[in-house]
Formats: structure tokens, sequence, C-alpha cells
């Protein structure tokens, strides 16, 4: 089942929830924890992002989110290129986790903050 027709992070909720917290694995009790940052900070910059627009999700409450969520409206976005950009900063755990998402039934789409 490929996804490659819909626009990307059509994911249901608990799947990008998954999917941010794997990318945002700051301090336990401390989520805003830039030292923990580079994770999502790399796969920004593979997916296109300069510093200057990365540095501006950071100062977001949900860095990850805002960085998918502003991704998910680029023509380029797809599963499949989300999927090649995790293998490539070394997050197929992240990778698998939307690879294996319940694709029983069509993706529905999650409200974008």
């Amino acid at each position: 089942v490929t996804i490659d027709e819909e626009p990307c992070l059509l994911l249901p909720l608990h799947t990008r929830e998954k999917v941010e917290k794997l990318l945002f694995r700051g301090g336990e009790g401390d989520t805003r924890g830039h030292m923990q940052d580079s994770d999502w900070c790399n796969l920004a910059g593979l997916l296109g992002y300069e510093e200057e627009q990365i540095a501006t999700f950071q100062q977001e409450e949900h860095p990850v989110r805002a960085l998918l969520s502003d991704w998910a409206r680029k023509d380029c976005a797809s599963i499949d290129a989300l999927c090649t950009a995790l293998r490539k900063i070394n997050r197929e755990d992240v990778a698998q986790s939307l690879v294996l998402s319940p694709s029983g039934s069509k993706p529905t789409a999650t409200s974008v903050v």
C-alpha cells in the first residue's frame, strides 16, 4: 500500500505523535531541551530548511510538529521522502513507525497546528 499520491503526513494522530516523540527525545521532563535537538534539526536540513528556519521552529512549543506541519504543505512532501530522510540520519526506528502505521484504511487528516 503506497501513500505517494496523498499529501504527506495525512497520518493518524497517534502515529504523528509517536514520530514527534521519537524525533524529539529531549531530556525527560524538559521537552524544550535544545541540547537534544540534533535529530530533528538534521532532518529539517535534509528536508531543505535553512538554519534560520530551523531556529524559528526551535522557538515553538512543539518544534517537531511545527517542522512536519510546515513541510507537509510543500509539493515535494511524501511519506517516502520523509522515510528516506529519516534513514539518512540513522533513524530507521522512526521511518519504520511510519511504514508500519495502520494502513488497512485510508489515512485520515490530522489537524495542522
